[in-house]
């Protein structure tokens, strides 16, 4: 039986290994011909991303190259937390094994927010978890997770409240373990007071927002609840609704934009915001009574996209999910290699489910093999990481419907790349068992 395990074990190993070498080469291969090009997604960035964007553009294959090197250097430190005792070129394995994944690799190489917010966001995600899995550095490495989840939401303001919350988790959880070190727990909650004041002074001294106001949140409330059916529930709307959209609304159903570009402006020019925070109340109450199961499917899918992007990205290229821009990310990823661009999407979208598989079974022989332990200290840094993935998955999801767009969530799937690659190390365990 033993060695039954121990071959399994190997074996899962092995299929992992060649699969992250296999991806290394075709994103290496993909950024060396991609690199001259420029790319741009016309994503509207948090305060600094927008006082860098005209040096971003001016300069755009030396952002490119920051940006590669905050991505593999983000995987190092994430690795290195993980397992501090992980070997140099294993760990330089795994940071290219992350920087190559094709979605992110994407993001990489093009001008947009996205690519450092998820580098930030993913150190922040990976810190605080690691704050309960040692004790002995718990303030430490807490305070740097507060500080990377502080940085995201300067690149990507949606970035800021599952930040908030994971932090929020993780002290509450602190205060269960901490009963007896109080002082302790006040320093965390003070560096998390800080953090939050840091990025709400840039955001003060940028004139904007840090937190989206009532008329904001309804608004993207209405356009995930409306926007799928507004023409056909155009008919059943107050009268002058009726006769405010009656010019625009065909225009605005066939475009998830025109929501934010035409459906929105209309209605602030017709009423103020309090008035117009009703009138989106109205409406989706109207959706939501006679679509309801056609929203809940719509929105499943869209979080599972988000939560998991490399296995539905295929689904979402045949259609078979709800309107989102993949469809758009793929043809400018197309756009100057299509053979190249085609075969690492492709190659990246099989291999990221096989991996996942492969590497819940190592898991699942580490611990029936007793080389691993479920302890209260793992279970703890679990739930971080899930409070930030599903967090970070369910603001986007709620922004709107047709215009899911997997970008903004990154970082979840580069944790699970994260976690794949650390199962190989479980494997090996296991096989020595």
């Amino acid at each position: 039986m033993r060695n039954a395990v121990r071959h399994l074990a190997d074996l899962l190993k092995k299929i992992i290994f060649l699969g992250f070498g296999i991806q290394i080469i075709l994103g290496i291969v993909w950024m060396c011909f991609n690199l001259p090009y420029f790319r741009e997604f016309g994503a509207e960035g948090g305060p600094v991303y927008r006082l860098l964007y005209p040096l971003l553009t001016k300069c755009y294959p030396l952002t490119y190259l920051l940006q590669v090197l905050c991505a593999f250097g983000a995987g190092l430190v994430c690795l290195g937390k993980i397992n501090p005792g992980m070997a140099s070129a294993k760990k330089w394995l795994g940071g290219l094994a992350l920087l190559t994944l094709p979605l992110a690799m994407q993001c990489h190489l093009s001008v947009s927010p996205y690519s450092f917010a998820a580098s930030a966001f993913l150190c922040g995600m990976v810190s605080t978890a690691c704050a309960f899995r040692n004790p002995g550095k718990r303030l430490r490495e807490y305070a740097k997770g507060a500080v990377w989840f502080a940085i995201a939401p300067l690149f990507v303001p949606a970035c800021f409240l599952p930040g908030l919350l994971t932090l929020l988790v993780a002290l509450a959880a602190s205060l269960y373990r901490l009963r007896k070190q109080m002082g302790l727990f006040a320093r965390m909650a003070v560096v998390t007071a800080a953090c939050i004041g840091l990025t709400a002074g840039v955001f003060s001294l940028d004139g904007t927002a840090l937190l989206p106001d009532r008329e904001t949140v309804y608004f993207h409330l209405a356009g995930r609840l409306c926007w799928p059916k507004l023409l056909a529930d155009h008919s059943v709307w107050p009268e002058d609704l009726q006769e405010i959209y009656r010019d625009s609304v065909l225009e605005i159903s066939c475009y998830a934009d025109e929501m934010e570009q035409s459906f929105r402006p209309i209605m602030l020019a017709h009423f103020d915001k309090e008035t117009a925070v009703e009138q989106y109340r109205v409406l989706m109450r109207i959706a939501r009574n006679r679509h309801k199961t056609l929203l809940l499917k719509q929105m499943a899918g869209d979080f599972a996209t988000y939560l998991a992007a490399p296995v539905f990205l295929p689904l979402q290229l045949k259609g078979r999910l709800s309107v989102s821009y993949a469809g758009r990310n793929y043809e400018q990823m197309l756009e100057h290699t299509p053979v190249l661009s085609a075969r690492y999407v492709n190659f990246g979208c099989v291999f990221f489910p096989v991996a996942g598989l492969a590497a819940v079974l190592a898991a699942v022989l580490a611990v029936a093999g007793g080389s691993r332990k479920i302890s209260k200290q793992n279970v703890a840094s679990g739930m971080i990481t899930l409070t930030s993935s599903v967090s970070l998955c369910l603001v986007f999801t709620l922004r709107g419907a047709g215009i899911a767009d997997y970008k903004g969530t990154i970082a979840v799937s580069l944790l699970w790349m994260l976690w794949m690659f650390t199962a190989t190390e479980v494997g090996a365990e296991a096989s020595d068992a």
